[in-house]
């Protein structure tokens, strides 16, 4: 069924919360509870070399928090920067800045920094967060939490760096110190994984689950010491991982009592290592979906185990990917759902699918030789190109090419969970993958901001 078509006349409120009715033992928050909303989504510092995308670009008037993309734990246990030049020491032309200014080359910093800088000035409530980590970059989050002097040290060195704004380079005036004070609202740490080296060589150990804990603590500590100088509240979070592997890296349950909350990364549950196409972030399970047999291999699932764990609902953003998978060489049968396929090198986001390749269309629907499906028990939209060997390439017919994706509607389904479950809020990994129009972000705030 063509998802555009079935829409007509229906309700999202109602159809999200008559499937969420039927989940046994989930009780909805009545509307207006909790705490303030949060819409917050990444912004990576790489983004100004990959798309083109700018700080200025950022659709800010639509969203409350920018968690920016990423410092890192360094090999000596300290805190530091990924891009130096990125984050201050670029000086943008006036088209690239946020005020239309051209950054001057006597600034004491420049690059993506002073631009958000400028960019909090246009909106005092917008909160930036430096998050440190990430896939490729949580090698010594192990180290560093392994005892209470590494712990204190690393924690120390990101407090004087982004909090108290010492860059602490000699190119700057002063040294940098204050440079960038005020900037930053918080930290978050997004260590993948305590206890593993998922695939990405990330230094492990046996206490590392306890030692994360501890290293939040530690955090906890030298934030309040310093918001208390500085009469302020600085935001602690942490990324964390869907599925019931979460229970194995962290003590979620401390770390509820410890964070202002914590971004559920309810997406890649299905990608190139399944060998069938599948939906990146399934809203719902199905008994279609081979790993139907693991209740937390979808966002409700996710969400409903973390409640389990003893995580308040308050405490947690479920997470949306504005980035889909591609899957090539897949038979027509249904369309090309959970058939074998071959995956491809590209995970087409929001953006190429609208402004780039133009293959779906804003209004809803498909093009250029794909047609655009909605999966109800899903509440996931796909693409399907029966005669294609890839995006932008025909194939063969009888084989074709599977996308996973999300779309405004899907989005804003997240967004009625985050009422109707009285969840923190809703983020999105990550900006630059949104269409020219933010339609993703707008719709993430839906019925969530004032």
């Amino acid at each position: 069924m063509r998802w555009n078509r079935a829409l007509k006349g229906v309700s999202t409120a109602a159809l999200v919360g008559a499937q969420l009715a039927l989940i046994p033992g989930l009780a909805t928050a009545t509307e207006g509870s909790g705490v303030d909303r949060v819409v917050g989504a990444y912004f990576g510092n790489w983004d100004i070399y990959d798309r083109g995308y700018f700080v200025k670009d950022i659709p800010a008037a639509k969203l409350n928090t920018i968690f920016y993309a990423f410092a890192a734990p360094t090999r000596d246990g300290t805190c530091g920067l990924l891009d130096a030049q990125a984050d201050y020491k670029l000086r943008f032309e006036a088209s690239k800045t946020v005020s239309g200014v051209a950054d001057s080359p006597s600034d004491p910093i420049g690059g993506n920094f002073n631009q958000l800088v400028q960019l909090k000035a246009l909106h005092p409530n917008l909160k930036v967060v430096i998050s440190i980590g990430g896939w490729s970059k949580s090698t010594y989050f192990s180290d560093v939490a392994a005892a209470d002097a590494t712990r204190k040290r690393f924690v120390a060195s990101c407090v004087d760096l982004f909090i108290k704004g010492n860059l602490n380079d000699p190119s700057v005036p002063d040294d940098g110190r204050g440079a960038i004070k005020g900037l930053f609202d918080g930290i978050d740490i997004d260590w993948e994984y305590p206890s593993v080296d998922p695939g990405n060589g990330a230094h492990h150990g046996a206490g590392d689950a306890a030692n994360a804990t501890a290293l939040f603590e530690e955090l906890r500590a030298q934030l309040d010491a310093e918001g208390a100088a500085d009469n302020k509240h600085y935001l602690l979070t942490a990324a964390v991982p869907a599925g019931s592997d979460a229970g194995t890296f962290f003590e979620l349950a401390k770390l509820a009592g410890i964070l202002d909350y914590m971004n559920v990364m309810t997406y890649d549950f299905h990608g190139s290592w399944d060998g069938y196409a599948a939906f990146n972030s399934p809203l719902f399970g199905e008994p279609a979906d081979p790993t139907s047999a693991n209740p937390t291999g979808n966002t409700i699932g996710t969400i409903v185990y973390y409640l389990q764990q003893g995580v308040p609902a308050n405490r947690m953003n479920v997470g949306v990917p504005f980035y889909g998978n591609e899957y090539d060489d897949v038979a027509a049968t249904n369309h090309g759902l959970y058939q074998p396929a071959k995956p491809a090198a590209t995970q087409p986001d929001y953006h190429s699918l609208i402004d780039v390749t133009g293959i779906v269309k804003p209004e809803g629907g498909a093009q250029k030789g794909f047609e655009q499906f909605w999966s109800w028990s899903t509440g996931e939209p796909y693409l399907y190109g029966p005669d294609m060997a890839s995006i932008g390439k025909p194939g063969a017919a009888g084989r074709g090419v599977f996308v996973s994706y999300e779309n405004p509607f899907s989005i804003f389904e997240r967004a009625m969970l985050v009422r109707f479950l009285g969840l923190r809020g809703i983020f999105a990994w990550e900006l630059s993958c949104d269409s020219n129009d933010a339609a993703l972000t707008t719709a993430m705030g839906s019925g969530l901001l004032p």
